[in-house]
């Protein structure tokens, strides 16, 4: 299995490109041309999430403008719900722990508790995974390149010796 091909963009903006002009060219016209980006949340999105989804779409479109478009709101929207859930759940949990233990009962309901942190598993994974295709931890920030700018070519240090 080969590498996931780069966009002609970065390869040439590593400086690390194989292909003819005539290469270059063709790719570039062949790439797919993203300008999508008119970010509004999801209407499922509503109230203090709908704040925290402007507000990571923001942090997201400051790193690169086309790094974060329409086409990422619902697995932003997602990250939220699941994010939101996994909250709710642990509030939940951390009472019904909290009951026990005010009780003074060594006997919890461990069916509740169990069914509880299955529950607040499942919506850290989903959190979890959302975070990373997003690029919001830090190892999948590690995994993003973003093209640098025109490099200027480098001076030869023997040219000063060169008579024209």
């Amino acid at each position: 299995m080969g590498r996931t091909r780069k966009p002609t963009r970065l390869l040439i903006a590593e400086g690390k490109t194989h292909l003819s002009n005539s290469d270059v060219k063709r790719r570039l016209e062949e790439e797919l041309e993203v300008d999508l980006t008119d970010i509004t949340p999801p209407p499922q999105i509503t109230g203090k999430l709908a704040q925290e989804f402007m507000a990571i779409a923001a942090k997201l479109a400051h790193v690169d403008a086309k790094l974060f478009t329409e086409l990422d709101v619902d697995e932003l929207a997602r990250y939220l719900t699941a994010k939101d859930n996994y909250w709710t759940i642990t509030k939940l949990l951390d009472k019904a722990l909290g009951n026990a233990t005010k009780r003074n009962s060594a006997v919890l309901d461990t069916d509740e508790i169990a069914k509880l942190t299955r529950a607040q598993n499942t919506f850290f994974t989903q959190c979890e995974t959302t975070a990373r295709a997003l690029g919001l931890t830090v190892t999948s920030r590690c995994a993003i390149v973003l093209p640098k700018g025109a490099e200027e070519p480098k001076q030869n240090k023997f040219e000063k010796f060169n008579k024209k």
